[in-house]
């Protein structure tokens, strides 16, 4: 079987068929949170990699500054693997790198209110 352009005649762009192997799938909801993973990642490996141009002083206190955040970071990410999961079954319309990133946004702004809700600090 070959193709209408091969063949000489024109391709059916009525056809809905033609053209299934050239759609992407915007993946399932594993894809999604896989995503939200990565857009946190990236900040933390370019932060990392940032701590090796500074001198010992400020790369312990980078460190520590690293390590008193981790908490809020793990709850941050856990949040934002659920925006991603609600997103994601809400709507299949966006690719998983799409969900991911706002999930990542939202969820990261989630954190933040419901931390200074229940700290009572102030967001400014």
């Amino acid at each position: 079987m070959t193709s209408g352009l091969v063949a000489g005649q024109p391709a059916d762009l009525l056809d809905p068929d033609d053209d299934e192997e050239a759609e992407e799938t915007p993946g399932g909801p594993l894809a999604a949170v896989g995503y939200t993973v990565v857009w946190y990642g990236v900040p933390v490996i370019l932060f990392v990699g940032g701590m090796f141009l500074l001198n010992s002083g400020q790369r312990t206190h980078a460190l520590q500054t690293l390590a008193d955040a981790a908490p809020e970071f793990a709850i941050s990410l856990a949040l934002s693997m659920l925006v991603a999961l609600a997103l994601r079954r809400a709507t299949t319309a966006w690719k998983a790198a799409s969900v991911g990133l706002a999930a990542a946004v939202v969820g990261g702004g989630l954190a933040t209110v419901l931390s200074s809700a229940i700290t009572g600090n102030s967001l400014s």
